[in-house]
């Protein structure tokens, strides 16, 4: 396959997706606890679409192996050392405090085999963390295809075909990501590997940033964007669940234009977005989306206090539990990683 194009900038614009769309979820996840019959709040119950969003953008910074020439050894540790730490302290904490499992009911979790599809029974011990099971594992699938198709043309067309036998099957069978499609296919692995293989596309097919120039242009796409932007979390905040599953194929492709446009300083909103420096925040997202399930178990409604207080002691405890698991627990574990695993053969290498 051609050389893919290096990504130039930091784009601050997808990190402001990330930040939106982990707190959008965290409203979700505590109307679901204090109202899972939709009846008091029937609204932010459609937040969930964006994990497709997070899948999309992991699809799209996934051909930096391509760049960087990793192995399939190398890729898989770094996904593992990436996703998984904090996850596996919650699930001890969360095991020793509360649940109380027998090690071979948790053991599936260490060895990344919940919520793939083996049993549809077969659940992560903290339910918000299916999302990295998935994520890892259709990772590893694509990076396979990756290295295997060489060939850009034969690569695009094949994942196309992949992506839409998948959303066929996904759409036709619709359900939580413990539920296997037709007995086989599980719903969450389908929604991993659509999502991601769309930005994987969007990476090799759409991403030229310095493509637009004229300034029409960039006044169309603006209102692209603003309109994409606005639409969605709006749309996904305010609209009824009942009204919505049957939109969920335009909502991923909705925020795959969005990320077109955002990749690319489309418009003018866009460009902007990209010179605010948001990593600061956004690199707490994973920790704060993983960390999440303490609250979820521990944090029990009350009569004394609205859903709304509620909603808020939801998002407040599980932001300063996800900095604090950043800072303890992933930060370290990445050090560790380097020292160990990525420093030491050279270090070898240069004592022999």
């Amino acid at each position: 396959m051609e050389q893919v194009q290096k990504i130039y900038s930091k784009l601050n614009s997808i990190e402001l997706l990330r930040i939106i769309g982990v707190i959008l979820i965290l409203v979700f996840h505590a109307l679901h606890i204090i109202d899972e019959p939709r009846i008091i709040y029937p609204y932010f119950r459609m937040c969930w679409v964006f994990v497709e969003c997070f899948f999309i953008i992991a699809g799209f910074f996934l051909p930096n192996i391509l760049v960087k020439r990793t192995t399939f050894k190398d890729f898989a540790v770094t996904r593992i050392i990436r996703l998984f730490p904090v996850a596996f302290f919650a699930t001890v904490f969360v095991n020793i405090f509360h649940f109380h499992k027998h090690f071979y009911e948790i053991l599936p979790d260490f060895l990344l085999l919940s919520h793939i599809g083996l049993k549809s029974s077969q659940v992560a011990l903290l339910g918000a963390c299916w999302f990295l099971f998935v994520l890892f594992w259709c990772s590893c699938f694509y990076y396979c295809l990756l290295n295997i198709i060489k060939d850009k043309l034969k690569f695009n067309f094949t994942v196309v075909l992949i992506i839409y036998f998948a959303l066929v099957m996904y759409t036709n069978d619709v359900g939580i990501q413990t539920h296997n499609a037709y007995g086989i296919f599980n719903i969450g692995i389908l929604r991993g590997i659509i999502s991601i293989g769309i930005g994987i596309l969007i990476r090799l097919n759409f991403y030229n940033p310095e493509n637009i120039k004229s300034i029409k242009n960039k006044i169309f796409f603006t209102i692209l964007e603003l309109f994409l932007f606005f639409y969605l979390i709006i749309n996904l905040a305010c609209i009824k669940y009942a009204e919505a599953p049957r939109n969920m194929v335009l909502y991923i492709f909705l925020f795959s234009f969005l990320i077109i446009c955002m990749v690319n300083n489309a418009g003018y909103f866009s460009k902007v977005l990209n010179k605010v420096n948001l990593y600061p925040i956004s690199k707490y997202s994973l920790s704060i989306y993983v960390m999440q399930n303490i609250p979820w178990i521990f944090l029990h409604p009350s009569q004394q206090i609205s859903g709304y207080i509620y909603v808020t002691l939801f998002i407040i405890s599980s932001t300063i539990l996800g900095i604090i698991a950043y800072h303890v627990i992933e930060v370290p574990s990445r050090k560790l990683y380097k020292i160990f695993i990525e420093d030491l053969p050279n270090r070898m290498e240069l004592n022999r």
